[in-house]
């Protein structure tokens, strides 16, 4: 697979939208990632620590109609079609947690196929989170392959 755009290369929401109408043959990556800080299994020394930030990642495929879907309602409901893709992030993700924000935008973690872990950067897997002090900061990407 050979990666073409970033949701973030797109200047508004119906770029994307012409874009991925333009082509059947478009792959889409749903990446997530929740930046935070506090106590894990450390999976090297098996002992539990006190992390000061970890990266808490998911990532997966969507189909290319579940993804149009949601952002056509996105479009319908808050009427936003010139707007950034923050916006949308912000009206389709309503929490941090990267299992959630992976559902929420359409992945059906019973069925499709994805990937998750908790480490010091996206997709390593180093901890086991055990329990969160704080989330510094969110991160989210979806990227077309063909």
């Amino acid at each position: 697979m050979e990666k073409i755009k970033s949701v973030h290369d797109f200047k508004n929401i119906k770029e994307i939208i012409d874009f991925l109408n333009s082509s059947s043959d478009i792959k889409i990556k749903v990446n997530v990632s929740e930046w935070a800080g506090g106590s894990c299994l450390n999976y090297e020394t098996n002992e539990i620590e006190d992390i000061d930030e970890y990266c808490y990642w998911a990532t997966g495929f969507i189909k290319k109609d579940v993804f149009l879907k949601k952002l056509n309602d996105f479009v319908e409901e808050e009427g936003k079609l010139e707007q950034d893709i923050a916006y949308f992030f912000e009206y389709i993700f309503p929490e941090q947690d990267p299992y959630i924000r992976l559902e929420a935008i359409g992945i059906n973690l019973e069925k499709d196929k994805f990937e998750a872990g908790c480490g010091d950067d996206f997709g390593t897997e180093e901890y086991s989170e055990e329990e969160r002090s704080f989330t510094d900061s969110t991160e989210e990407d979806i990227i077309f392959y063909k």
